[in-house]
């Protein structure tokens, strides 16, 4: 975790995001929830 080169940990630290969240169609949800100002624990009203 702790390298000398900035580089490095930049590098690092984004490739490591790639691994967050797992499910993608979650964090879609979940930003688009945020974005229209809906409550992420809210049911979807179809389905």
């Amino acid at each position: 975790m702790f390298k000398k080169s900035e580089l490095e940990r930049l590098f690092r630290d984004c490739r490591a995001g790639r691994f967050h969240p797992a499910n993608s169609a979650f964090a879609h949800e979940l930003v688009a929830k945020l974005t229209l100002g809906i409550n992420p624990d809210e049911q979807p009203r179809w389905g």
